[in-house]
């Protein structure tokens, strides 16, 4: 869709672009340096999970950082398509949600923009240590791992990229689903939203709100 890779229209009518203004120095990262810049892309670098029996639960994020869960639904593929994502930190607290309806596409499209878009807030927010985890396997692979320069979803990718390569700590992680049960409440609930309109919910929608807890509990679910 035209200029949703490129600016972001808040609901209250502002405009919300990627700056490069502002930078917050050099980030020390300690154990997890080797996520920061260029080396970010090293295939081997993942926040794994530990796996509870034949179950999956949400883990927060280490102390000082910031997780960072995306989610695209589509009604067929290609179909009408929204993302949905939030930011909480290591004690589960919501920070920030996001949610947009962004009009027909494929889901490939929508996982992909709803990562730039989340990794977008995030850094506008002054997040410098920041945990991204995706439910989509291909789209995550295709930003971390794999040659684009013939793919028709390039110039995406690379958006995000030029985002994980900003002067930041962050990585990006595929998790299965029963571990972005959140994220993937906010996307199906932004069917509903104004199309092409970002919204920004600094407290939780109310149907989210089992999920959350759950995610806070630690309740780990079984893959089907």
């Amino acid at each position: 869709m035209a200029g949703v890779d490129t600016f972001l229209k808040f609901n209250e009518g502002e405009n919300f672009k990627l700056s490069e203004e502002g930078v917050f120095g050099t980030c020390e990262c300690g154990e997890h340096q080797l996520l920061c810049g260029s080396q970010f892309f090293n295939p081997s670098v993942s926040f794994g999970i530990p796996k509870i029996g034949h179950e999956y639960a949400w883990q927060p994020p280490p102390q000082g950082w910031v997780k960072l869960n995306v989610d695209g639904s589509c009604l067929g593929n290609p179909g009408p398509a929204s993302i949905g994502g939030l930011l909480r930190d290591t004690s589960s607290n919501w920070l920030c949600g996001f949610g947009l309806n962004i009009g027909e596409m494929s889901i490939l499209n929508a996982e992909i923009i709803g990562i730039s878009i989340g990794l977008q807030l995030a850094w506008s927010m002054g997040f410098r240590r920041v945990i991204a985890e995706s439910d989509s396997l291909e789209a995550v692979r295709l930003i971390n791992e794999k040659d684009i320069s013939a793919h028709p979803l390039g110039h995406l990718i690379q958006d995000c990229r030029t985002l994980l390569s900003l002067d930041w700590c962050c990585s990006l992680s595929h998790v299965y689903r029963e571990r972005n049960f959140s994220a993937d409440s906010l996307a199906k609930q932004s069917h509903g939203l104004k199309i092409q309109e970002l919204t920004i919910w600094d407290s939780p929608p109310w149907k989210v709100l089992r999920f959350l807890n759950d995610d806070k509990l630690g309740v780990g679910f079984r893959r089907h």
